[in-house]
């Protein structure tokens, strides 16, 4: 006679789907991220008596929901994931389902907000191009000046962490000693300089340090030395150390900055590799600075944004899983007038952050390779359009160039 096979008896304790902090975290912090379950979570529920789930699927049946198509494949999540981490794995999933090309069509559609301005426009002459407005809202208030001479061409810029960076224009002739009593004043410890001093016989930056070793130099009122040897920090960037103090003022304490300069990153262009943007901006958060660094290239906007973008969009991210990556050029032009000057910045920007996710944990995509193509084919296309712009711009004697040895205003940005 059969005998009915029994059903196996459920264990008395809870199970560990219910009873996982994790999860329920994720549920509390983030409602909108759907919860990831654990692929072998169905086959826990059902096992026969030799230990072997007969809900287990085969390797065929894995295959082809790898090659599905039309939504969002649900990323591995570990069980010691953290909600950080969850929503970066959510995020690149979602980044992986686009076509690459989409990030050009969203950046050109992406609207310029309006930018109120009323100090700038007192102060023109310390403004590098016309076009390019320090916005009043965030603009950075020189401390201890009266208001007929508290403006740099500067904004804060604050961070979900409440971290501050200063997004900043080069120094000019007519801003040099501004410049330094900004870095003094605010205790910054670091300045990121994103630009060339001159970049294809084209002043981009007035020199604002001293070149030579233990050589001081002297802007207004302060004393800017240079101490130790230059650095190779990483490829393409190189680092010095300057003492600033006020001889006028021998109270004041010797201020210590650290200058960093990542060399040979043309205006409206980016690095073809991601490794040395990451690699600054990890320093800088590892550094914890008690200060806000200064971040600068030529008019403040493009290579300084995009490097802002960075931190912005790795905590945007981290708090929320569906945060578009277009929004962080709103928010960032609500900073900086004009943030983000070309879809190769957009596109450099976004392929930084999938680089760090990855580095963190998340899943590397054969998409990411697709994705470099295309930036790299954008960075060629621009290159020939920014490059006949200028020629048309020549021959119709429209286009003002910046000789080598002043600086001067002119309508053409970075």
């Amino acid at each position: 006679m059969v005998q009915k096979e029994t059903k196996p008896t459920k264990p008395k304790e809870v199970s560990k789907e219910s009873k996982n902090p994790i999860r329920k975290s994720i549920e509390r912090q983030n409602p909108r991220t759907p919860v990831l379950k654990s692929p072998a979570t169905k086959a826990r529920r059902t096992v026969d008596k030799k230990g072997k789930s007969p809900n287990t699927p085969d390797k065929k049946s894995k295959e082809k929901k790898t090659k599905s198509k039309g939504k969002v494949e649900a990323p591995t999540a570990g069980m010691k994931d953290s909600v950080e981490l969850t929503n970066k794995k959510w995020f690149c999933a979602k980044i992986f389902e686009r076509v690459p090309s989409s990030f050009l069509g969203e950046y050109t559609d992406c609207e310029k907000p309006p930018v109120v301005a009323t100090t700038h426009y007192l102060h023109l002459n310390k403004a590098r191009y016309k076009d390019i407005i320090c916005g009043e809202s965030t603009r950075v208030i020189l401390k201890g000046r009266p208001p007929n001479n508290d403006f740099y061409h500067a904004n804060w810029a604050t961070m979900p962490d409440g971290t501050t960076y200063i997004g900043a224009q080069g120094p000019m002739d007519s801003s040099l000693e501004d410049f330094w009593h900004m870095v003094v004043t605010e205790l910054c410890p670091a300045i990121l300089m994103l630009c060339d001093f001159v970049e294809d016989g084209k002043v981009k930056c007035v020199q604002y340090i001293p070149l030579e070793n233990e050589q001081s130099a002297q802007y207004g009122m302060y004393k800017v030395t240079r101490k130790d040897k230059t650095i190779e920090f990483c490829k393409d960037v190189v680092l010095q150390v300057f003492e600033v103090t006020v001889p006028e003022k021998p109270e004041i304490a010797t201020h210590t900055v650290q200058h960093f300069q990542y060399q040979n990153w043309r205006d409206y262009s980016a690095p073809v590799s991601t490794s040395s943007a990451i690699t600054l901006y990890k320093t800088f958060k590892q550094l914890k600075l008690k200060g806000p660094p200064i971040v600068h290239c030529s008019a403040g906007v493009g290579r300084t944004c995009t490097f802002i973008g960075l931190d912005l969009g790795h905590q945007r991210v981290g708090y929320c899983s569906t945060y578009p990556p277009i929004e962080l050029v709103h928010e960032l032009r609500k900073v900086r007038d004009k943030a983000i000057q070309s879809t190769t910045q957009y596109m450099f920007m976004v392929m930084c952050l999938l680089d760090i996710f990855i580095e963190e944990g998340v899943a590397r995509s054969k998409w990411l390779d697709e994705f470099v193509i295309a930036y790299k084919c954008e960075m060629i296309a621009a290159a020939e359009r920014r490059k006949s712009f200028e020629e048309k711009k020549k021959a119709d004697g429209t286009l003002t160039t910046t000789t080598t040895t002043t600086d001067s205003t002119t309508n053409t940005q970075e």
